[in-house]
Order: C-alpha cells, then sequence, then structure tokens
C-alpha cells in the first residue's frame, strides 16, 4: 500500500512524460529555436512591411482623386496586394497576419504537445517544417512588396495611368 495520497498520486503520473512524447518533443527543439528567432526578426520587420503597403495603398487612392479607373488600379495591383492585405474574391487572410499566427500558432503546438496528440500524427508531423513555411511567407511578402513599389513607385505603370487621366482631363479641357 502506499503512502500518497489520491491527489499526490495524479501529480507524479502528470508530471511523467509518456517515453514516445518526450521522443516527438525532442523533435520539436530545433524548430522551436527557429521559431523563436523567426519571432523576434517578424516582430522588427512587420510593421515596416505594414508602413510600406501603408504607402502603396495610399498611392492607389491618390490615382484613383486623379481620376484614373479604380478598376485599372485594382488589374494593375492585384493579386499582389490582396495576398498581402487580405480580401479579394477568396477574402483570403493577409500574408502580414497568417504569418504571425502561423509562428505563434505552432510555437503553442509544439510546446503544448501531449499524449492526446499521438494519435494524430497527420498534424503533428507537420510541425517542425513550420519554420520553412515561415520564411517563404517572409520571402513572398518582401517579393510582392518589391513588385507593388515598383508599380505604384516614380515612373512606375500607376504613374503612367496617372499622366493618361490628367490627358484625358486635358483634352477634355482644350
Amino acid at each position: 500500500m502506499s503512502a500518497q495520497t489520491f491527489d499526490e498520486a495524479v501529480s507524479q503520473a502528470r508530471s511523467q512524460e509518456h517515453p514516445e512524447v518526450m521522443r516527438i518533443k525532442r523533435t520539436f527543439v530545433e524548430p522551436l529555436r527557429e521559431l523563436g528567432t523567426l519571432r523576434d526578426q517578424w516582430q522588427q520587420a512587420e510593421p515596416g512591411y505594414r508602413l510600406r503597403l501603408d504607402h502603396i495603398f495610399h498611392r492607389m487612392q491618390q490615382a484613383q482623386q486623379a481620376g484614373v479607373d479604380p478598376g485599372a488600379i485594382l488589374r494593375l495591383v492585384n493579386p499582389a496586394f490582396n495576398e498581402l492585405a487580405g480580401g479579394g474574391d477568396a477574402m483570403r487572410a493577409s500574408l502580414l497576419d497568417s504569418t504571425s499566427r502561423q509562428i505563434t500558432d505552432g510555437m503553442a503546438n509544439m510546446q503544448g504537445f501531449g499524449p492526446v496528440q499521438l494519435a494524430q500524427r497527420v498534424v503533428w508531423s507537420v510541425w517542425p517544417s513550420i519554420p520553412a513555411r515561415v520564411k517563404d511567407n517572409i520571402l513572398a511578402i518582401e517579393t510582392r512588396l518589391d513588385c507593388l513599389e515598383v508599380l505604384t513607385g516614380d515612373g512606375g505603370d500607376l504613374q503612367r495611368l496617372v499622366e493618361a487621366a490628367a490627358e484625358r482631363k486635358a483634352g477634355v479641357v482644350a
């Protein structure tokens, strides 16, 4: 007979990890470390990405106020803008928002892994690849922002649309 109370026995049983859970959790060590680093980098970079996207959006609004057809503006910047900002026909989440969630959810899932998830191998077996997917998302964000900045920047296609709208207005006046 044991000298432990029931609560002590439950506490002891809970503190002992299942051997298979321990083995699987060891495979999460490196991805968790990478996600921690990516989280810190993301927290530094995300405000800059959002600022760049706001500048692009502001230029789109200026073009529309200058008389450029909104449809022409959307044809120029979609789908890259919708992928970054969210929305569009599919009402997808934005790359900016989903990257944040991917980091936090990935870390929480790996840290909280336990015996209950053992049977869900199809779910947890892909968690170690989350850092690579986050890196892919960040590269996609940077690529799309670069592309949009070229399109909406000085001498870009959006400027040509503004100039054409001005010429049409001048032709109507003359």
